[in-house]
């Protein structure tokens, strides 16, 4: 019986002594986050976040670099697009892209005391045909206003379409440009831009004196660099830019 108990009493001690060493070992145990578990430590956190931060960084400035580019070509365009619309309105208006010099302006010789100019003065064309009908519109199937002869002169008005508008007799009507011919002496040319700036003088620097339209014809009296002073349809002389004539 004894025996029995000093077994028993052995075996409690063994039991003992492995739970006591058991919590000693895990007494001893690292904590995490601890230098001997790394895994979630605060070291290796903040490694992470700086690695995540530089990324992150490097991708802003690689965008931004890319935005940079992408604004300073749109600048570009924008840039380019103003110089064009400024040469498309010069033409338009009558003016050069590169006007002349604004401080010595070429003013033209002015008669001290002008005289009205007559119709003579006028772009006039001659009937280059034996008989030729004066029509109330550019087509052969208007109407016939009058019927004009080889010699008869015309003033000339308008041009559409190979067809010139003009007066004989204090009638107005229209004939084809092909039976006829310029006046001796007559530089003739038409408008062939839809409004056309007329000046005072050969540059823009010079006042505005009226508009043309597309088709008006005038008389050409002299050439001054890229500006010609003409004679308009209703007899006052000023300069057109040469470009916007065509000569007929």
């Amino acid at each position: 019986m004894q025996k029995k108990y000093k077994i028993m009493i052995i075996a409690l001690l063994v039991v003992t002594f492995s739970v006591v060493g058991a919590s000693a070992a895990w007494m001893n145990t690292s904590k995490p986050g601890t230098a001997d578990n790394p895994l979630v430590s605060q070291g290796y956190l903040d490694k992470v976040f700086s690695i995540f931060r530089s990324e992150v960084q490097s991708d802003l400035e690689a965008q931004q670099q890319k935005y940079d580019q992408l604004h300073n070509q749109y600048k570009g365009l924008e840039k380019e697009l103003g110089d064009l619309k400024k040469v498309v309105n010069d033409l338009t208006n009558g003016q050069p892209t590169t006007p002349t010099n604004p401080t010595t302006p070429t003013t033209p010789t002015q008669p001290t005391n002008p005289t009205p100019p007559t119709s003579s003065a006028k772009a006039t064309i001659v009937v280059d045909s034996s008989v030729v009908n004066f029509r109330s519109g550019n087509s052969t199937s208007d109407s016939v206003v009058e019927t004009v002869r080889k010699g008869d002169e015309i003033v000339a008005l308008k041009y559409s379409n190979e067809w010139i508008q003009g007066t004989f007799n204090n009638k107005t009507g229209w004939i084809a440009g092909w039976l006829v011919k310029s006046k001796s002496g007559h530089q003739i040319a038409y408008i062939n831009s839809s409004l056309v700036n007329v000046r005072s003088g050969p540059g823009t620097n010079h006042s505005l004196v009226t508009q043309v339209r597309s088709g008006d014809i005038v008389r050409i009296l002299s050439e001054q660099g890229d500006w010609c002073r003409v004679i308009l349809p209703d007899g006052k002389e000023a300069w057109i830019f040469k470009p916007l004539l065509t000569r007929i």
